[in-house]
């Protein structure tokens, strides 16, 4: 009797064992939504963390957003691959100055789970930011200019230049250069200019919102010259080469805002300090070629050929 029930014991108690081992149950993902950075008038950027997949795989993540609150999959969203861990995310196509709701999504085959909900406004572009560049290369006629954009004012430079006249806070309506689009520093040729004449200069930047305008600045043109003299404006010596005859005396005239000097390569003749208004002659009794510049700014350099 005690040998027959010893075997059925053992057959309940293995019958039992399998019924012990817990099964894996599957559940909705857990994740969390990355704060919003990098907001324009028009885009964001957002996106997630999965720390878990409810032990079945990510099908599908990405994040959703609305002006209304609680944004689903339904709403707009992006598509940002599968798998748990961080991901990002573009947001586009928004509108300008609005409180848009934001939240990350995750789906397996239970369902799709949402981080928790942030929000953010898009910015509300404005006119543009820049500056005018200093006048250089003065001539009669001609001179340089340009300017630096510092901030688009969140819309897109479609237009930039300078403009100028003999009034001032010149605009577009008058003379101007057209320099391109975008962003940064750029140069500009104003030409047609009238000799001996003042002229008031801004550069201007065009987006979406408008035109906007920098700092004004003023010059004024060279008078013309006579043959043998030279006129020192716009930190250039005017004409960079004179050729005169021998006995010829050559004047210099400081037409700029600050001293400078006429100052031999070679020792033949200097100057010394030429402040603005001044003047310095010097006569060439012999043949050759005479190169100067400014010692102050020694990149200003000219020559002077005696025949």
């Amino acid at each position: 009797m005690r040998s027959t029930f010893l075997p059925v014991i053992l057959i309940v108690t293995i019958s039992l064992i399998p019924g012990c081992k817990k099964s894996d149950t599957t559940a909705l993902p857990v994740l969390s939504t990355t704060p919003v950075a990098d907001i324009t008038s028009t885009t964001a950027i957002s996106g997630g963390n999965i720390s878990s997949d409810g032990n079945a795989a990510i099908t599908a993540r990405g994040i959703c957003w609305s002006s209304l609150s609680n944004p689903g999959i339904s709403d707009s969203k992006t598509s940002d691959g599968t798998g748990t861990g961080q991901f990002s995310s573009n947001v586009t196509g928004l509108t300008s100055g609005t409180l848009y709701y934001v939240r990350s999504y995750a789906t397996n085959n239970v369902g799709t789970a949402y981080g928790d909900q942030v929000s953010f406004t898009t910015t509300t572009p404005q006119i543009a930011t820049l500056s005018t560049t200093s006048i250089t290369l003065i001539t009669t006629t001609t001179a340089s200019s340009g300017g630096t954009i510092t901030t688009d004012g969140g819309s897109v430079i479609t237009g930039k230049g300078v403009c100028w006249g003999i009034n001032i806070s010149p605009t577009t309506g008058g003379s101007h250069t057209s320099d391109g689009a975008g962003n940064g520093s750029f140069n500009s040729s104003l030409t047609g200019l009238t000799a001996g004449t003042i002229f008031h200069v801004r550069a201007y930047a065009i987006n979406g919102v408008g035109t906007a305008y920098g700092n004004e600045v003023i010059f004024t043109t060279s008078t013309p010259l006579a043959a043998n003299e030279v006129s020192i404006q716009g930190m250039a010596f005017n004409p960079p080469t004179l050729t005169v005859a021998k006995n010829t005396t050559v004047k210099w005239t400081n037409n700029d805002g600050m001293a400078h000097t006429v100052t031999s390569d070679t020792g033949v003749f200097n100057s010394g300090t030429i402040n603005p208004g001044g003047t310095f002659s010097f006569q060439f009794t012999t043949t050759g070629t005479f190169p100067y510049h400014c010692s102050f700014h020694p990149d200003m350099t000219a020559t002077i050929i005696v025949q």
